[in-house]
């Protein structure tokens, strides 16, 4: 099982739809929303557990009544049911969730404007040379690919940034795969299509297409 919910963040950018949101999620949630000060970092945090909810409700699951704790790098966990896995991302007016019966990491970047080669010393040299061919518009494509992979990566194995970017290497021909030593499990990629200017990477482990489900967070807020 694969699954991959995706929101925008816009509606609950509007005062009714935020705040009745809020009143509905865990008081840990809720209080983290709140500890950010621009109401667009809240409405990502908000959204996220909105859809963590959703792929949990999906699971015949409620959160309300999970318990929810951290691996030793601080990857969130359901405490009772480990065989469940579920993975969080935002950036700027989308959030990701997603859930499987494997190891799961997903990441999502909104494209923009920035200098590669001032980020390239996070790459392996075979990395480097990739983004080497590309100029323009379609480099910054192809380095956000990258980069959402190896994110996606990172957090699928656990240690997010503790793992160092240079630690393994993503291959980006035919199709994404990642050389990499820190277990034997077998890592598939894919990148759901979300829009042009955004670039999302799903890592998991064994070969199933996920499931994709776009949640408009209108209805979903009752």
């Amino acid at each position: 099982m694969l699954k991959i919910y995706i929101a925008g963040t816009e509606p609950l950018m509007e005062d009714r739809l935020f705040y009745r949101a809020l009143s509905g999620v865990r008081r840990e949630r809720k209080e983290a929303v709140l500890r950010y000060r621009f109401r667009k970092d809240q409405a990502q945090s908000l959204a996220a557990e909105l859809l963590l909810e959703k792929a949990l409700s999906g699971q015949g699951l409620s959160l309300k009544e999970l318990a929810i704790t951290q691996g030793p790098y601080g990857k969130p966990l359901l405490a009772d049911l480990p065989q469940l896995c579920f993975n969080i991302s935002h950036s700027q007016q989308r959030a990701v969730c997603g859930i499987s019966d494997g190891e799961i990491g997903v990441d999502v970047e909104k494209r923009a404007r920035i200098s590669v080669s001032d980020l390239s010393r996070y790459f392996t040299e075979n990395e480097r040379a990739y983004l080497g061919r590309w100029q323009g518009k379609e480099k910054e494509r192809e380095f956000y690919r990258l980069w959402t992979l190896k994110e996606s990566f990172m957090k699928a194995v656990g240690k997010g940034f503790a793992l160092p970017l240079h630690a393994f290497e993503i291959r980006m021909e035919p199709s994404p795969t990642v050389r990499q030593s820190e277990d034997d499990q077998l890592y598939h990629f894919c990148e759901p299509d979300i829009g042009p200017d955004y670039c999302l990477s799903v890592c998991s482990i064994g070969e199933e297409t996920p499931e994709v489900e776009q949640i408009d967070l209108r209805q979903a807020v009752k």
